[in-house]
């Protein structure tokens, strides 16, 4: 997947498994994060986008 957005300049591949750290405490089963981990993903997230889009908060 990463080999075919890096050919377009508008296409940004953020990885989802490096949002969350990885420690028991933000994940139902190893995989699926729980609340807190839902939390810390999506403010990761959005903070990704942004600076991928060059954007401030």
């Amino acid at each position: 997947m990463k080999a075919i957005a890096e050919k377009y300049n508008n296409v940004t591949v953020i990885e989802g498994m490096k949002l969350v750290p990885h420690f028991p405490e933000y994940f139902l089963d190893n995989l699926h994060p729980n609340a807190l981990g839902c939390e810390i993903y999506g403010r990761n997230l959005a903070e990704a986008i942004l600076a991928a889009t060059g954007k401030k908060a």
